[in-house]
């Protein structure tokens, strides 16, 4: 009997002692499997804060070194992809910038006087410039060369952005200050031409036409240098083709000689300019607005009842409605002149 609660007693004592032996190797283990997992946790946690140095040194030899090591690269690729962002950003934002500043060009050299003519009675004049988003380089230009002769020019220049504003800038003002009393339309372009192609490194070019009217008597002398050829109007008869020579673009041979060509408005008569953003308004599938359309368009309704600002407007829906939302791919330029005398 003694025998027997000695042996109980020791089997408890044993009992106890494995208890408590597995007690502490619990605890032990514990630590040693979770002390890593909180270590990790905490790092990821300053991650979802924004720090991206992820300093977690852990060397368990198991699975859970092998998630550690793979935040790490996480975040080192995170950061160089942050870096790149940053660095597009940077570089979108200073195409931004360059052009906004060539839409300040663009659009600062552009007259806005076209109501100061309403005190004469031989001519009215209307125009319109939807700029384009990656800023092309049209521009229009109407002023009187003398008492007697209204000139009007409209043009597109090659590329894009700054460049293209500038040398806009500068074929403008060329154009402009060598259209003298006396001198064809065609005589004006040949010398803008050859002095447009001094220094001419970039390459670049303007098509461009050039039309002088006599306000007393209708005669209405013209050049058309590469450009899409322009709209006349007879008095309720409708739109057509104005027939041109066809002369180079400005500023791609220094040697070319521009032809002349002349016809006589009568009163109502009206001339159209435009550039190729009217015809090449583009829909999301790619199809074009088209000349034709255009032509359709311009005879469709009683041009002699409507203001020229109510031209241009017609024409302006009419291709927002054929684009349908379309981004716009380069600028939408019209000029039109009616002749009164």
């Amino acid at each position: 009997m003694k025998s027997m609660l000695s042996t109980c007693i020791f089997g408890l004592v044993s009992l106890i002692l494995l208890l408590v032996l597995t007690y502490i190797l619990g605890i032990t283990l514990s630590k040693k499997i979770t002390k890593p997992i909180v270590t990790l946790t905490d790092s990821v946690k300053k991650i979802t804060h924004g720090n991206l140095e992820f300093n977690c040194d852990i060397k368990t030899g198991d699975e859970i070194e092998d998630l550690s090591d793979a935040f790490g690269n996480m975040t080192e690729e995170l950061k160089e992809y942050i870096d790149k962002v940053k660095a597009e950003s940077k570089a979108k934002e200073h195409h931004k910038a360059e052009l906004e500043i060539a839409k300040k060009i663009q659009m600062s050299i552009l007259p806005n006087n076209a109501k100061d003519f309403d005190i004469n009675t031989e001519f009215e004049i209307a125009t319109s410039i939807i700029p384009a988003k990656g800023v092309g380089g049209d521009f229009y230009d109407y002023f009187m060369v003398d008492d007697e002769h209204l000139a009007i020019t409209i043009a597109d220049v090659s590329g894009k952005g700054v460049p293209a504003a500038l040398f806009m800038m500068i074929s403008k003002t060329l154009i402009s200050n060598k259209t003298k009393p006396n001198m064809s339309p065609g005589e004006i372009l040949t010398e803008v031409n050859r002095l447009l192609c001094i220094n001419n490194d970039a390459a670049m070019f303007v098509t461009a036409f050039l039309g002088i009217l006599n306000i007393k008597t209708g005669e209405f002398r013209y050049s058309n240098a590469g450009h899409t050829p322009p709209f006349v109007y007879r008095y309720k008869e409708g739109f057509d083709n104005l027939s041109v020579t066809k002369n180079l673009f400005l500023a791609g041979d220094e040697d070319t000689l521009y032809k002349t060509d002349s016809i006589m408005l009568d009163k109502g008569d009206m001339i159209f300019l435009y550039t190729d953003g009217v015809t090449e308004a583009s829909t999301k599938e790619k199809k074009q607005y088209g000349k034709k359309r255009l032509y359709n368009l311009l005879n469709s309704f009683a041009a002699e009842h409507m203001t020229l600002e109510e031209i241009i407007a017609n024409i302006t829906e009419d291709i927002y409605e054929f684009v349908y939302g379309a981004d716009q791919a380069d600028d939408i330029t019209m000029l039109i002149t009616r002749f009164f005398n």
